[in-house]
């Protein structure tokens, strides 16, 4: 049995959605984290060390932090989403870690940002779609020809950024992209009606 933690409204918890509804499988969902359940309880931190969502729970074992969650389901279960070949699934896992530590953070703190901070913090945002964006008028799907876990990693951030109301640098490439994730139910259902 998988439960999972978390809430609509979390972007690491809607790729986790995401991908157990493009696996078929069917999960026990605790609604947790802002709003919800506590996550600062000795029960929980159990699950989840520092207290953030999402969290799987599987076969008496805790899974936390989102990629890391990704990559369990990709290597438990067939799915094409996470390639068999060594190089192509490393291909996908490096974009993985790029979206984390180079796309998500300044994003992060754009939006967290008072309005008066904003344009200070702008320039490390175009920049890394910017490089997002190169990639993209390069290959359909970020880690190549086909759609990875990657993508799904990825999503909620493009997602953003096209909410941004400020100026933004007109990126083909990832307009492109977005077309492409919005034929995905799992975009539409879980980044796109979930997040703001």
């Amino acid at each position: 049995m998988i439960t999972l933690y978390g809430r609509r409204n979390s972007s690491n918890t809607a790729k986790i959605y995401w991908a157990l509804d493009a696996l078929g499988l069917t999960y026990d969902l605790r609604e947790t984290g802002r709003g919800y359940a506590p996550t600062d309880t000795p029960s929980y931190r159990r699950l989840h060390p520092h207290g953030k969502v999402p969290a799987l729970e599987v076969n008496g074992g805790a899974i936390w932090e989102s990629h890391s969650i990704l990559r369990y389901l990709g290597a438990e279960y067939d799915t094409p989403l996470w390639p068999t070949d060594p190089v192509a699934r490393a291909q996908a896992d490096a974009w993985m870690d790029w979206i984390a530590t180079a796309l998500v953070p300044p994003l992060g703190r754009y939006r967290k940002a008072e309005d008066a901070e904003k344009a200070t913090l702008f320039s490390p945002v175009a920049a890394a779609f910017t490089a997002l964006d190169t990639r993209l008028c390069e290959t359909p799907w970020i880690a190549g020809e086909t759609m990875t876990l990657a993508d799904i990693a990825a999503a909620p951030a493009v997602h953003r950024w096209f909410l941004i109301s400020a100026p933004r640098p007109a990126l083909h490439g990832l307009g492109a992209y977005r077309d492409r994730l919005r034929m995905c139910e799992g975009y539409r259902a879980h980044v796109e009606a979930a997040l703001d």
